[in-house]
């Protein structure tokens, strides 16, 4: 209560200076609102898929950290190309986002059907590499049309909420996926504890992880097709500016 009322007493006591040190004037550009809702839930549907992607490929599967690696940087890779293409078309911002987080989506599918037919490491790489690329497809342009929104004294500002949005999301995400994934492991009857999944000699511990990680998976895919949906009101709002 006291955090929530601090908070109330910030917001006002910021829109009333003509100074303030965090211009929240800005949320009332609906264009700008609408690409920080976007990015907010793009990360999140990410970055809980990527949160439990290690724990299954090494603590499930038995995979060295070598291979967990491996994986994990072919999101990056992708990322890196997908966001040297997309520079290359500046004036097709939104079909750039949306095709961007169409890929992202389809990653995400592609996690939980690997997880269902528990394929090989190779194949969660490959949907890794997919989801970087659509992700170095829509950050670029989304980031543009962010800061093209706002006037160039803001732009520092701008892009200063764009990276607290992005860290906020992906925090909110990781407590979301352990939440699912240790609720699901303890009501059927494992130890809450990630930590164990390794060490239960009987695989209870091991198969309530993965029904946890294709609750969460599955729920990341629900977020991405969202956030292609709401690329229609930053394309909206985008005309009208």
């Amino acid at each position: 209560v006291g955090s929530f009322f601090c908070l109330v007493t910030f917001v006002f006591w910021e829109l009333k200076n003509q100074n303030p040190l965090f211009e929240f004037r800005h949320f009332a550009n609906k264009l700008f609102t609408y690409s920080l809702i976007v990015r907010f839930f793009s990360f999140f549907g990410y970055a809980a898929a990527f949160f439990v992607l290690p724990f299954y490929i090494q603590d499930v599967r038995g995979y060295g950290a070598d291979v967990v690696g491996i994986v994990l940087f072919t999101a990056a890779a992708g990322l890196g190309i997908g966001s040297f293409i997309s520079g290359r078309f500046e004036d097709k911002r939104i079909l750039l986002i949306f095709f961007g987080l169409t890929l992202a989506a389809i990653a995400n599918i592609l996690f939980v059907l690997a997880l269902w037919m528990n394929a090989s490491p190779l194949m969660f790489a490959g949907a890794n590499l997919i989801a970087g690329f659509g992700f170095g497809i829509w950050l670029a342009p989304l980031w543009a049309l962010s800061l093209a929104s706002t006037d160039k004294s803001s732009y520092s500002l701008g892009a200063a909420i764009q990276n607290l949005v992005r860290n906020t999301s992906q925090l909110f995400a990781i407590a979301a996926a352990t939440a699912i994934v240790t609720s699901i492991m303890i009501a059927r009857g494992a130890v809450g504890d990630l930590s164990e999944i390794a060490n239960d000699p009987t695989g209870n511990t091991a198969r309530s992880f993965i029904l946890g990680a294709q609750i969460v998976f599955l729920l990341s895919a629900v977020f991405g097709v969202g956030t292609m949906f709401a690329t229609i009101l930053v394309r909206k709002h985008e005309s009208n500016e």
